[in-house]
């Protein structure tokens, strides 16, 4: 919303959505410096590009300031790839095409770019800049080519230079790991002096499970304003069904338009709903599966019926937990076969190891945000074991793939009518009693209709 109603007069968008890893190291090892640098080489793109645009805006920089830019940019853009320049470019979201276009014009050659916006020729005179570059093309420093970038922004009259960081759980090394994806963005999640340096505007846009990672590391929420974007049931319901009408020219005003007459629409939506988890992609994927599933069982439908639905919700849930959790983890919870237990009973009854080993196949578990801490369980004689729950319905549902859903819900799923939030445990286990409230709203927990 920022990139499509921000004055594209007063404010340079740079989309940091594609992470580079210089010298070879692994996205996970990626420094501030590195991120810096990323950063500082788009906003010098995006300046030039803008200054393209803005005919005679060069004339608001003195003659030291021309030279500055000219050097920087030739340090930051000279020996990038054609790959990088067209990803640089696109990061450059409120900057129309036209504006674009000075770039293929002059053959990606700088210095042609740097005249047509009236760059060259300076000379030193007039009040010169620190130099934020040496004189070898690519080597500056990230941290003194941001400062230099955002002072003249200010010099041109740039109210903002607004970041957003996107898509750090869709590389091969994150997608299935949020730990992975933390530990790649965590060095520029809490450098409060950049993240607070003017005129950058910096705006995080990440999954959920990176949010204890960063509150454990000293997160600061009183520096750092957090938001999280949290849709209940009903607007989801509602989503879909303006997507619909949407995409349909009207014709079709709700998902429950879609299923076959006779079938129980109003609990098989809230049954897709609930396995969506408050995620609209989710939802669509499981409707999509939907579709695919009632093409195999009778291509000439013109409804998906309740068991194409179902299908459809499994071979999701069965897709998803191998995102979230990976085949392997999935394998070792069916060996579990519990959706709650302990250290010690994965420990003795399971794998038949040390409290130890389990406890550290149990943490990794923990950092995919496949399980988590839900309380203790008191023993006769010593300290009481940590108790453990999955948290992901669609990860559970994989657990016991071969029971029936209608028979897999009601041994393990309850929802919270406060956060309508799948609540899993093992109700059908015999070996103690199961807490019915939620343990994060405290409300009594009901049965997923």
């Amino acid at each position: 919303m920022v990139e499509t109603l921000a004055p594209e007069d007063l404010v340079l968008c740079v989309t940091y959505d594609t992470f580079r890893k210089p010298g070879g190291k692994k996205l996970t090892e990626m420094a501030l410096e590195d991120h810096l640098a990323n950063i500082a080489r788009m906003t010098a793109m995006g300046l030039l590009t803008w200054m393209g645009s803005h005919p005679g805006s060069a004339q608001k920089l003195s003659p030291g300031e021309k030279d500055a830019l000219r050097a920087l940019t030739q340090a930051l853009l000279t020996q990038i790839s054609a790959a990088e320049q067209r990803e640089t470019l696109y990061s450059l979201r409120n900057l129309s095409d036209t504006a674009k276009e000075i770039w293929n014009e002059h053959h990606w050659v700088i210095d042609a770019v740097l005249s047509a916006i009236n760059i060259l020729g300076g000379g030193m005179g007039g009040g010169s800049l620190p130099s934020a570059t040496s004189s070898s093309a690519g080597a500056v420093e990230p941290d003194a080519a941001i400062d230099l970038l955002g002072r003249l922004a200010v010099t041109l009259e740039l109210k903002a230079i607004y970041v957003l960081i996107d898509r750090v759980d869709e590389t091969a090394e994150t997608s299935a790991d949020p730990m992975a994806a933390y530990a790649m963005i965590a060095a520029l999640m809490h450098e409060l002096k950049v993240l607070e340096h003017r005129p950058f505007a910096y705006k995080f846009f990440l999954p959920d499970d990176l949010l204890p990672f960063y509150q454990r590391d000293g997160g600061r929420s009183d520096r750092i304003r957090n938001y999280e974007t949290r849709w209940r049931n009903d607007e989801l319901d509602t989503l879909m069904a303006r997507r619909l009408s949407a995409y349909s020219g009207g014709r079709v005003s709700s998902l429950r338009d879609l299923l076959a007459a006779g079938s129980d629409a109003e609990g098989l939506v809230r049954l897709s709903i609930h396995f969506a988890q408050r995620s609209p992609r989710d939802l669509i994927r499981i409707w999509g599966r939907a579709v695919a599933e009632q093409l195999r069982i009778n291509h000439t439908s013109g409804a998906i019926s309740e068991t194409a639905l179902l299908s459809g919700i499994d071979a999701f849930s069965r897709e998803k937990a191998d995102e979230i959790a990976t085949a392997d983890t999935v394998r070792d919870l069916k060996r579990v076969a519990r959706v709650d237990f302990t250290v010690s009973e994965v420990a003795s009854d399971v794998f038949h190891v040390d409290n130890n080993s389990a406890r550290a196949r149990i943490q990794s578990w923990e950092n995919r945000g496949v399980v988590k801490k839900i309380g203790e369980v008191p023993v006769a004689r010593g300290r009481p074991h940590h108790h453990y729950g999955v948290v992901d319905i669609r990860v559970a549902r994989s657990i016991f793939p071969d029971v029936r859903l209608d028979d897999f819900l009601t041994a393990k799923a309850r929802l919270c009518p406060g956060c309508e939030s799948p609540m899993l445990r093992d109700w059908d286990d015999a070996r103690g009693e199961r807490d019915e409230t939620c343990i994060e709203c405290g409300i009594p927990v009901q049965p997923i209709a």
